[in-house]
């Protein structure tokens, strides 16, 4: 089941209606690699949606935050970027073009957590981030 799909069962799930500026933001999110920003999600469906606003958007975004089908990264602390992957994966980003790619790999072990920790609280995921410079902007 592709992305969209299951975006679309989750709603369906959680009875919320399937719009077509919801249909239209699950089309441009299926696939999506990019991690984009609300306005990157926003500029591309104004070419097929001119009359859609971002506040639209936005809220698009944040109601499939809250059913589960998507991430929102705080790798960019200029602004926040949505990720359809909500497997557990970490990301690093070009401190100069602010490029941000997967990094599966699970540091868990590697990480350590004090026990006072471990014992305080009950896991259910984390996420890394690193950043550097990509090879375009070395």
């Amino acid at each position: 089941m592709d992305y969209s799909e299951r975006l679309k069962k989750i709603f369906q799930e959680n009875g919320l209606k399937l719009t077509p500026q919801r249909l239209a933001v699950f089309g441009i999110l299926n696939g999506n690699l990019s991690h984009p920003t609300a306005d990157d999600v926003f500029n591309e469906i104004k070419k097929d949606y001119p009359t859609m606003s971002f506040t639209t958007v936005y809220n698009i975004l944040k109601s499939i935050k809250k059913v589960g089908g998507l991430r929102e990264l705080s790798v960019d602390v200029q602004c926040k970027h949505f990720d359809p992957d909500t497997s557990n994966h970490h990301h690093v980003m070009c401190t100069k073009c602010n490029k941000i790619i997967d990094v599966v790999k699970d540091y868990k072990s590697a990480l350590q957590l004090p026990k006072e920790v471990t014992e305080s609280f009950d896991i259910k995921s984390f996420q890394v981030n690193f950043y550097g410079r990509c090879l375009d902007c070395r």
